[in-house]
């Protein structure tokens, strides 16, 4: 198949295909997980239940979107994302990952002792209900016994979370705000931000903010094309 299946180069085109994936992808994973666990005949909050509520929102929001958006509009799609390099780039993420869970712990204690100001409560607890959910869903999923559902649960929190979210947050999102800012550091920020913000963790949400900057200095370095898409159309 020749790439790319679209030859587009409004860039207003270009997000509103991405929004239109996302959005669709959002649609498709509620509607998949809500058949499969009906079809499986399991609760939604059992342990199966929640293993295909979640492989099915990783799947329609972070995986395909990506890969459906680059073969629509890119002439190198898997490139373009970033899989070339995936292996040394996740080997680096890991070490990243490694090397600044310290400053990432102390970061977090004190993040969990911040308080919304006063005018800002009902907003802070709706995200904190929200964590709440999102902790009880992952305590959940790691209380398992053998090395069947250790399997199972490094691909969904591992395998499907790096394949799906970094491309769509570091191959995709990044570049694009990086050639609107015309800036590398305020488009990593920016991104590392939105990631941090996605993961519903209010908690969490400065460390996990230093982590997506971290892995978007090591994205934008180990893929210098990016420079080179600075002077380049958005794509």
């Amino acid at each position: 198949m020749k790439f790319p299946i679209l030859n587009i180069d409004s860039k207003a085109t270009r997000l509103a295909i991405f929004i239109a994936l996302e959005f669709f992808g959002v649609l498709l994973g509620i509607a998949f997980g809500i058949a499969l666990i009906a079809i499986s005949r399991v609760s939604t909050d059992s342990l199966n239940g929640i293993r295909i509520s979640q492989i099915c929102n990783q799947l329609f929001i972070f995986v395909l979107p990506p890969l459906f958006y680059a073969a629509l509009t890119r002439p190198h799609p898997m490139k373009s994302l970033g899989f070339k390099k995936m292996p040394v780039y996740a080997l680096l993420g890991i070490l990243v990952m490694f090397t600044i869970l310290p400053f990432n712990s102390y970061l977090q204690s004190w993040n969990e002792q911040l308080s919304f100001p006063e005018s800002m409560k009902a907003l802070e607890e709706i995200l904190r209900a929200l964590q709440e959910q999102a902790t009880a869903i992952t305590e959940k999923m790691v209380s398992v016994n053998g090395i069947r559902g250790l399997v199972v649960n490094l691909i969904m929190m591992a395998g499907l979370a790096a394949l799906g979210e970094e491309p769509l947050f570091r191959a995709m999102l990044q570049p694009w705000l990086i050639r609107i800012t015309k800036s590398p550091h305020i488009g990593i920020i920016i991104t590392a931000i939105i990631f941090s913000v996605t993961h519903l963790e209010i908690d969490g949400f400065l460390s996990r903010a230093v982590l997506g900057m971290a892995l978007g200095y090591v994205f934008f370095y180990l893929f210098p094309i990016q420079y080179r898409l600075l002077k380049m159309p958005m794509r």
